[in-house]
């Protein structure tokens, strides 16, 4: 559960990244 957690909060924060990536 908690390693779940994680792994989403890492993919969010990786497209978060890219996100603002391309924006710019």
């Amino acid at each position: 559960m908690l390693l779940y957690s994680l792994q989403l909060l890492l993919r969010c924060q990786i497209k978060g990244k890219l996100g603002d990536t391309f924006r710019e």
